[in-house]
Formats: C-alpha cells, structure tokens, sequence
C-alpha cells in the first residue's frame, strides 16, 4: 500500500504526464483524425492509394473521404504528380457550386515525379471566406487541342476558424506540438504544411521524416511520403 507522501507524488507525476501528452510532446505517432462533418467523395485519378507499389496516378495530398480545412485565407495545397507523357497542368479554384472559376492557371507538368507544393499567397485569387467551400481540381492534359482526355482529380477546400480551446493551445504550442493539434482537430492542410515546413528546415530529423511516414499513411498516402518535395510554381499572373 502507497502512504500518503508516495500517493501525492504519484498523483503529481500523473498529472504531468498527463499535461506532456496534452501539448503533443508525449507523442510519438502523428495521425489525422478526420473532422466529424464534412465528408465527401472526392474523385481521384485512379489505383490503391496504400502499399508499397509505384505511384502511378495523378493524387491530391489529402485525405479521400473529407473536405481539406484549412485556417488559411490564402491556401497552400499539395498533388502528387506521376511519370507522366502530359506536357500541361491545369489548375482551378472554383465557388463550391462550380459555376464561377475564382483561379486558373496552366503550367509546365514538372520533369520528374513527385509533390508539388502549390501557394496561393501571390496569386491572383481573392482571400478564401471563413465557413465557405470550395472545388479545387488538377488536370494533366496530353493533349492540349483535345482536352477531352484529360486526367482530372478534384476535391473540396474549406476555410475555418479555430475554436477558442484551439486557438489558445495553438497559441502556447511549438510547431510539432501544432502539426499534432491540427492534424487531432481535423484541420488536414495546416497539419500538413506544419510539418513540411519543419521537414525542410530539418532534413536530418529521423522524427520528423517518421511523423511525415505516419501522417500521410494515416489517410492511405503512406507510398507517396517518400517521393520528393517538388520546387513550388509560379502563380503569379
């Protein structure tokens, strides 16, 4: 039996632990818990998203059954683009109906496969609006006359805003410690982006490579996290 000095210590080592794991620090696997509304279908380029196959289709970095929050009113967004023989991309932002394009841009399809890390700040896109959707698609055109054969991806994008326990946690949290917080509250692409930040500005953190590993396998991406980070494209008009 425990006397009464040893039950207090007992009590204060638990309620530190418990406080570590509160911050994220006591943590060794990053998981994306998907957002408990919000789910959807999003149309995809083709074959398993797992495993360890070759990837060999056109992919959204993001999870396949809910819509990709962000807290950003410029986005940053991640696709996966394959070998491909397609000399062109296209790359939309449309109003959550679809009937009015906000961004379109044509682009060079990248020499190598890999993630393109596509950010918005200096594009000609107006600030995303808190609580609205939107449709974002990619399509590789091998074919720029017939653009009937296209492979076309597409998903939703919404902007929210953190609660006030969120923003307070976030506030006090160190950026692994926020990639944690985000990816548990269902935020995907702040979770994301935190974490390549972190992964470019330490390239030798075994960690960090072991936490992109868990998160992007968590949503079925796992084969993709060990393809390179492409150079970022040019958005501006």
């Amino acid at each position: 039996m425990f006397n009464k000095r040893q039950s207090l210590a007992l009590i204060t080592l638990t309620l530190l632990l418990a406080g570590i794991a509160d911050t994220g620090m006591a943590k060794s696997v990053l998981k994306f818990r998907p957002p408990s509304r919000g789910t959807l279908s999003i149309t995809r380029g083709g074959a398993s998203r797992g495993g360890s196959e070759p990837v060999n289709q056109l992919q959204m970095i993001a999870p396949q059954t809910s819509i990709g929050y962000t807290t950003d009113a410029y986005p940053t967004l991640m696709v996966y683009i394959p070998k491909t023989s397609a000399k062109m991309m296209v790359l939309r932002i449309r109003t959550a109906d679809g009937k009015k394009t906000l961004f379109k841009k044509e682009m060079a399809v990248p020499p190598m496969p890999g993630v393109v890390r596509v950010n918005f700040e200096n594009a000609s896109l107006p600030p995303l609006e808190v609580n609205s959707q939107y449709r974002w698609s990619v399509s590789l055109l091998a074919n720029v006359v017939d653009r009937s054969t296209a492979t076309l991806i597409e998903g939703k994008l919404e902007r929210i805003q953190p609660d006030a326990m969120l923003s307070q946690r976030l506030a006090k949290a160190t950026p692994q410690e926020k990639a944690f917080l985000y990816a548990e509250s269902g935020v995907w692409w702040n979770a994301l982006l935190t974490l390549d930040d972190l992964r470019k500005a330490q390239p030798d953190d075994v960690a960090l490579s072991q936490h992109w590993m868990s998160l992007l396998d968590s949503v079925g991406m796992g084969a993709i996290a060990p393809t390179p980070i492409l150079p970022t494209p040019d958005l501006k008009p």
